[in-house]
């Protein structure tokens, strides 16, 4: 009768064991799905990251596309300020010209 006692209390002790056991299983499964759940996470923000980037650089193509327009047109502008600057004097020039004509 002991000897069915002593293995009683063992085959106790052992499922205690093994109950612990199941619960640091269930313990490491649910901290495994919350892993999984950040990577899942993590994945998507990656995903957001590279779009972002992506629309930055397709930001920044436009800019020094505005930017070389912008020189070209400051460009123009200094050749008409240029040819103003010329047409004035022709202007000028002619109205001395009408003037002298006109005394003489």
């Amino acid at each position: 009768m002991k000897e069915f006692e002593s293995k009683e209390e063992a085959l106790k002790g052992r499922k205690n064991e093994l109950e612990l056991i199941e619960k640091q299983f269930e313990a490491r499964a649910m901290e495994l799905k919350s892993k999984e759940s950040q990577l899942v996470g993590r994945k998507q923000l990656e995903g957001q990251v590279k779009e972002h980037e992506s629309k930055a650089r397709e930001f920044d193509s436009q800019v020094k596309e505005l930017e070389s327009k912008k020189k070209q047109f400051e460009s123009q502008a200094e050749e008409l300020k240029s040819e103003e600057r010329r047409l004035k004097g022709q202007v000028k020039e002619l109205e001395s010209k009408e003037k002298k004509f006109n005394g003489q």
